[in-house]
């Protein structure tokens, strides 16, 4: 038993001990009594409810058609369960299909390339088909 009531067992050993300061060890023992007492009742009756409403199932469900209604929405559960699963798996993979998709329309769309490759200009032009100025020499002085 991991925990009472959300207590752990470390917390409900410092909540004796402070118990057993506070009441002294004579009212700490009628105390457990009380708590046991009280713990077995609170039990009887939860188990005497659930007993009681079982029986006003029963009773209510003679041919068992709740049952089978029950057992029905839990295996509708079930498949929705996986279905979602499935859907979930399909948007994983419209995802990498709308990628693929993207990069395809990406390459796809590609300036178109020159039917005739255009001649690279001489060397002694300026890019334009102008002729290219002369450049200044370095003379030097006499």
């Amino acid at each position: 038993m991991d925990s009472f009531f959300g207590i752990g067992s470390m917390e409900l050993v410092v909540i004796l001990i402070i118990a057993g300061i506070v009441m002294g060890p004579e009212r700490i023992a009628q105390a457990a009594k009380w708590l046991g007492k009280t713990t077995a009742y609170f039990q009887s009756v939860s188990r005497g409810f659930a007993l009681q409403l079982r029986n006003e199932l029963d009773t209510i469900d003679e041919k068992g058609d709740l049952r089978e209604a029950l057992k029905e929405m839990q295996n509708m559960q079930k498949e929705v369960q996986s279905l979602r699963r499935e859907v979930r798996g399909m948007g994983k993979e419209l995802q990498g299909v709308g990628s693929e998709a993207e990069a395809a329309v990406q390459n796809s769309i590609a300036p178109p390339r020159p039917l005739v490759e255009e001649p690279t200009p001489p060397p002694h032009t300026n890019g334009n088909g102008l002729p290219r100025l002369p450049q200044p020499l370095d003379v030097e002085d006499d």
